[in-house]
């Protein structure tokens, strides 16, 4: 008894007197409890506020993506209106070609205006003489090779002018390849200038029938005659 006694002498009052009766002891039940509760709402606080954070923080991220998707888009617009100008262009110089091409060409046609270059740039056509006949998808091209001489200056002149249209007579555009061009030491004009001789195989395009050409040229004459023709019941001069 003694040392029972004894020990409950060991323990501290301020923990002996809040338990002595019932009331103390749920009254202390009652602080655990509400300082539990203080705490889970704390921490429930905290984590919300750390995932309202998180949310924030991503959302922001979410805006600079963003802004970086506009920002591509305009480039990208920006670069496809370009090109869509380009293939414009592309297709109108090409339509502006095509309907250059003439209808149809006889070889005849060919070398009245080999010869006619030759002479306006004081050449002598030596040959001219017709190849193969191909016909493609867009245009049908007419072979042959032809030998020039002259001066190297007015070769290169008589070069130039073969691809333009031909200004009287069908529209011949001429293109020339495989251009061999050989100097003559041993001939001299009257300037003393030494001759060449120019071997070179040309082609000539045409509107050969069913090609897009052929196509493009009949679609054209049908809307001009469309524009040209009178509205019925219009007025009559």
């Amino acid at each position: 008894m003694n040392d029972q006694h004894e020990n409950r002498s060991a323990i501290p009052h301020w923990i002996t007197v809040p338990i002595q009766t019932n009331m103390r002891c749920h009254l202390l039940g009652s602080v655990i409890v509400m300082v539990l509760v203080v705490m889970t709402w704390w921490m429930a606080k905290m984590d919300l506020r750390s995932t309202t954070t998180t949310q924030i923080g991503q959302s922001e991220i979410d805006l600079i993506e963003a802004a970086e998707v506009v920002r591509s888009a305009d480039q990208l617009r920006q670069r496809h209106a370009a090109i869509a100008g380009q293939h414009r262009q592309v297709r109108s110089a090409a339509s502006s070609l095509i309907l250059q091409v003439p209808e149809s060409v006889g070889w005849q046609d060919v070398q009245t205006r080999l010869v006619r270059l030759s002479q306006e740039n004081s050449l002598f056509l030596v040959h001219a003489i017709k190849g193969e006949t191909h016909v493609g998808g867009r245009v049908g091209v007419i072979t042959g090779r032809c030998e020039v001489r002259g001066v190297y200056a007015d070769l290169c002149r008589f070069l130039s002018q073969l691809s333009e249209a031909s200004p009287t007579g069908p529209p011949l555009m001429i293109g020339a390849s495989e251009i061999d061009i050989t100097r003559d030491i041993h001939s001299v004009d009257d300037q003393g200038r030494h001759e060449c001789t120019a071997l070179l195989k040309i082609r000539v395009p045409y509107a050969a029938a069913g090609t897009s050409a052929e196509k493009l040229g009949r679609s054209t004459k049908t809307k001009s005659a469309s524009t040209n023709q009178p509205a019925i019941g219009g007025s009559q001069i």
